[in-house]
């Protein structure tokens, strides 16, 4: 037979045929310590090597040799490298192999049971957190296979899971401080940023903060919470703080001048200056003085008049 080609691990097989002589031939192979006997043998060498028949027919005639030479071929050297060691779920990691010789055909499966065939390149999807990676078998140029398996090619670290409570609720513009609870969880949470989204864009690094909003409205508040592995994400809530109506008006002032008390004026919340209107009658039901300016009160005296009443 001609020449043979394995790869290294494989088992070759060689034949001889003679002609000539008595027709009764013996067929001696060295392949190894000890000799082969017959037209057909195996050999399974770790390199290449030639191995020699010899032939006899029992006349006493010189006997006659051939070689064969059985060519061996390392398997394939495996490399496996990744585009993306680590990341917050999702990764999307781009898995690449190579070998020596050079690989022909590829076909993988994951840890995770994603399968990609005749791909030397090929992107695969982890959805959740874990440690991910991959079997790889290869076939090379000279039709040697191998494998290679490293189930640690990814690392998926997990995202956290933002909530928040908050308390007063409802709450209104008398009382606008409200307390903020987080209660965030599903990872190692390290920082928290809170946006008040109030006139200011106020924001918070403490992760449970008081906050004094200055005036009724609604408003969405924030929360972005981040892990020690930069793992990120963000939940919002609407806090309300309603409007509150309310007007002091005193029974007494003392309009003499001395700077203390000397007009007389309602104060309140969420009192529509645009609106105001203040009428003041005398015992017997005359109008003395009246005034729409919110924040010009009356000095006791009649309109027209520089006596106090």
């Amino acid at each position: 037979s001609a020449d043979v080609t394995i790869c290294i691990g494989q088992t070759a097989s060689m034949s001889a045929n003679a002609n000539g002589g008595n027709g009764v031939f013996t067929y001696q192979w060295q392949t190894g310590t000890n000799p082969q006997f017959g037209s057909a043998v195996t050999a399974t060498p770790t390199v290449t090597t030639t191995y020699t028949v010899t032939v006899v027919d029992g006349c006493g005639t010189p006997p006659i040799s051939d070689t064969i030479v059985v060519n061996v071929n390392p398997l394939p050297v495996i490399t496996v490298t990744t585009d993306i060691a680590s990341g917050c779920a999702p990764v999307c990691a781009t898995f690449s192999v190579s070998s020596v010789p050079a690989v022909q055909i590829a076909n993988w499966i994951t840890n995770d049971g994603q399968v990609a065939n005749n791909s030397s390149t090929h992107t695969f999807c982890f959805p959740v957190a874990g440690i991910f990676g991959a079997t790889v078998n290869v076939t090379d140029v000279n039709g040697c296979q191998n494998s290679l398996t490293n189930n640690a090619l990814v690392t998926v670290y997990p995202n956290p899971i933002p909530e928040f409570d908050f308390n007063p609720q409802p709450a209104t513009i008398a009382n606008p401080l409200i307390t903020f609870t987080d209660m965030s969880s599903g990872a190692n949470i390290v920082n928290w940023l809170w946006q008040f989204n109030n006139a200011g864009d106020s924001t918070s690094t403490i992760q449970n903060p008081v906050f004094d909003f200055v005036d009724s409205g609604s408003y969405d508040v924030w929360l972005t919470v981040t892990t020690d592995h930069g793992c990120t994400d963000s939940i919002d809530h609407t806090v309300v703080i309603d409007p509150e109506f309310i007007i002091y008006v005193p029974n007494a002032f003392s309009p003499n001048d001395d700077g203390i008390n000397d007009t007389f004026f309602p104060k309140g919340l969420g009192i529509d200056t645009e609106e105001y209107q203040m009428w003041i009658y005398d015992r017997w039901g005359n109008m003395i003085w009246a005034n729409d300016d919110f924040f010009k009160g009356w000095d006791g005296r009649v309109q027209g008049h520089t006596e106090v009443v």
